[in-house]
């Protein structure tokens, strides 16, 4: 029985633990882009002067336009400004 409260207890925290490390939706200015032959959501994310890291953007494009396989040439996406 203590094994089995250790190991709820020790669930319970890597999750909080894992809450308390996500990061929080993009909210600030965007712009709109047509996409190009050969952009990807990666490259995109590499033209955003920011000093935020470059995984931390991607998942903003991804999320801002419902991202969920490779752009297409003429989508119009959504990319953070800063």
């Amino acid at each position: 029985l203590s094994g089995d409260l250790a190991f709820i207890a020790a669930t319970g925290i890597a999750v909080g633990a894992g809450l308390a490390f996500q990061t929080q939706p993009y909210d600030g200015p965007t712009r709109v882009v047509s996409v190009a032959s050969g952009d990807s959501v990666w490259s995109l994310a590499q033209g955003v002067s920011t000093t935020r890291p470059l995984k931390d953007v991607v998942n903003d494009i991804e999320e801002l336009n419902d991202v969920q396989g490779a752009l297409q040439v003429g989508q119009e996406v959504r990319v953070p400004t800063r």
